[in-house]
């Protein structure tokens, strides 16, 4: 049951304030973990340099992180008043991040806060290919209007930047935004859900992805 309150607030918890100079200042040289990782630090950190919010570390692999490495990145941030996620989607490029080690090194300076090597370099860049579009696509959506499938990925059957939707239906801008959150949650990867073609990218090319809430595969 709720409780009705007539005050505000009910306590008076101070919000947690840590820089990127606090998390790089309390980080060992090298970590102890038994896998030798490559790890950013993403979300508030990276982008303001300062967090309310937990630390968020990418960890490059390709399976969830396991408890005791969870465990581990919050005892290294514990002394901070703060807690760490450890997240696998360090290949999503809807995630600011800044790395931190290369393959369990740490490689930025505590004292100058500069690089003392580069973070060295992933095979290729993230790509999302239409095969992996279509293998995460499942065969119903809750919207029944047309939605099209355009840009890069109908073009060339690849996208380095986002995924490009196309509505025509005249439906609210939030119905739009919703969609856009559905598949920016599906595929880790920034989508763009629009209502016109734009002339001056022409020739576009638009597939029927979905019809009547249902998949249209090739």
């Amino acid at each position: 049951m709720p409780e009705y309150v007539h005050t505000l607030p009910q306590s008076s918890k101070p919000a947690i304030n840590v820089t990127i100079f606090d998390v790089i200042g309390a980080l060992p040289e090298v970590l102890s973990y038994p896998i030798l990782l490559d790890v950013w630090v993403g979300g508030q950190l990276a982008r303001y340099g300062r967090t309310s919010k937990n630390i968020i570390f990418l960890v490059r692999q390709v399976d969830e992180p396991p408890p005791e490495m969870k465990l581990y990145f919050n005892e290294l941030v514990k002394p901070l008043g703060a807690s760490a996620t450890v997240s696998e989607c360090w290949l999503n490029n809807t995630i600011a991040a800044v790395k931190l080690y290369n393959a369990g090194r740490l490689i930025v300076d505590k004292k100058t806060f500069t690089y003392t090597e580069l973070p060295s370099p992933v095979e290729r860049c993230p790509v999302l290919t239409v095969t992996d579009v279509l293998d995460k696509l499942p065969e119903t959506v809750p919207w029944t209007f047309p939605i099209y499938l355009t840009g890069g990925l109908v073009k060339n059957g690849f996208s380095n930047h986002d995924v490009d939707f196309i509505v025509f239906a005249e439906v609210q801008t939030s119905t739009l935004a919703e969609i856009r959150d559905y598949f920016v949650k599906l595929f880790s990867w920034r989508s763009d859900v629009g209502r016109h073609v734009m002339p001056d990218r022409e020739p576009v090319y638009l597939y029927l992805l979905y019809n009547g809430g249902k998949l249209c595969r090739p």
